[in-house]
């Protein structure tokens, strides 16, 4: 009796099992699969190929290439700046450029459009230039070409700081240096452009503060009285003060301000007569030097000066008393209206310098002509009453 083999076929029915089991995980029925893969299909429209390329027909309704995104585009630039967004790469898409740089897509990579005063390939690199803050000088400032830096140096007197921007005191009494007392006094810095002073005029004017950086090295806690000062204007003492310079007679007079301490001007000079009668202020520029007003000499001869004096009733330890060699005022002075008011005193003898006796530095022409032509504020130093009297 022949026997049956059943190994060969039943090795064929496993093998056609698990094809069939493998067949229902790949395949699914037309609605499950319309559920996935939602394209939205489209037909060609007659001579569709032929039309210009249109973006929202080409790759907004099905997928395009990079070909026919440069035909739509007709312009490498664009069509690059597209196509990274269009494929999810876009190396603008978080801007990388600092300090409110501008990224910009450039071939297959970026380039950043930086705003004034900062370069480098992310903007990260500040440009110093003297137009702006003085170019982080303490003193003067000279631009240099072909460099994103600026050459700081520092006036007679001073020698430059490790940093190259400040200015630390090399003699003992340099000009413009303020006496420091128990409270904290702060040098203010020096502001000076070497170049293109006239051209950057209206620059020097949004940028610089003579109250806070000017050539008088103005200490900090004059500023803090100045804006304590203008804190307590009200508009009754504004009315006031209006009706004291009122008349002929009061023009002349100066009120107001507050009291500079022993050692925070020390380049003021009292002028005297023969009488020892204080009739105008002065500024100390050398050991023998006086710049003041023109107008004081009108009918008044100078006799001496006294310098390093507080007050003016009293005798101060490091006060000085020097006679007047001679004065000279500005050949084109005008009396009536007060132009050219400027005048030059000459002493016998060398004043002493000491921490309340010092010379105030003077800038240089470029810098002068910016201070007088572009900053609309500033602080002046001299003898005056800070209240009117009752009944002046």
């Amino acid at each position: 009796m022949a026997r049956i083999s059943f190994g060969p076929t039943l090795i064929f029915l496993i093998c056609c099992f698990i094809i069939f089991s493998h067949s229902l995980s790949v395949f699914m029925k037309k609605e499950k699969a319309n559920q996935v893969l939602r394209i939205q299909k489209r037909a060609n429209t007659f001579l569709e190929e032929i039309l210009p390329g249109n973006l929202e027909r080409e790759c907004r309704e099905e997928q395009c290439s990079f070909e026919e995104a440069k035909e739509i585009f007709k312009s490498k630039e664009k069509t690059m700046e597209f196509w990274f967004d269009y494929k999810n790469s876009n190396p603008c898409k978080e801007n990388t450029c600092n300090n409110g740089g501008i990224c910009k897509v450039k071939h297959y990579t970026y380039s950043c459009t930086c705003p004034p005063r900062y370069g480098g390939n992310q903007c990260e690199i500040e440009k110093f230039e003297c137009w702006y803050k003085n170019g982080d000088c303490w003193q003067y400032c000279q631009d240099t070409e072909h460099s994103r830096r600026v050459i700081c140096s520092c006036e007679a007197g001073y020698t430059l700081s490790e940093d190259g921007k400040g200015c630390t005191p090399s003699d003992r009494f340099p000009c413009g240096l303020i006496k420091r007392s128990t409270r904290s006094y702060e040098r203010g810095r020096v502001i000076q452009s070497e170049t293109n002073a006239h051209e950057n005029m209206t620059n020097w004017n949004q940028t610089l503060s003579w109250a806070s950086s000017g050539w008088l090295n103005l200490t900090a806690e004059i500023e803090d009285d100045m804006e304590k000062l203008e804190g307590n204007f009200t508009e009754e003492d504004l009315l006031r003060w209006s009706n004291i310079n009122s008349t002929d007679e009061e023009k002349t007079r100066i009120i107001g301000g507050s009291f500079c301490r022993p050692g925070a001007c020390p380049w003021q000079v009292l002028i005297q007569n023969n009488r020892d009668y204080g009739f105008c202020g002065g500024s100390l520029i050398s050991s023998q030097w006086v710049l003041t007003a023109a107008h004081c000499f009108d009918n008044i001869i100078p006799h001496h000066v006294t310098v390093g004096d507080f007050d003016k009733h009293q005798r101060e330890r490091d006060e000085q008393k020097v006679r007047v060699r001679r004065h000279w005022r500005h050949p084109q002075y005008n009396s009536q209206n007060y132009n050219n008011d400027i005048a030059l005193v000459q002493l016998t003898s060398d004043v002493i310098f000491t921490q309340n006796v010092l010379p105030i530095c003077l800038p240089r022409p470029s810098l002068a002509n910016v201070l007088i032509e572009g900053v609309a504020h500033g602080i002046v130093s001299g003898w005056g009453a800070t209240h009117a009297k009752v009944g002046d």
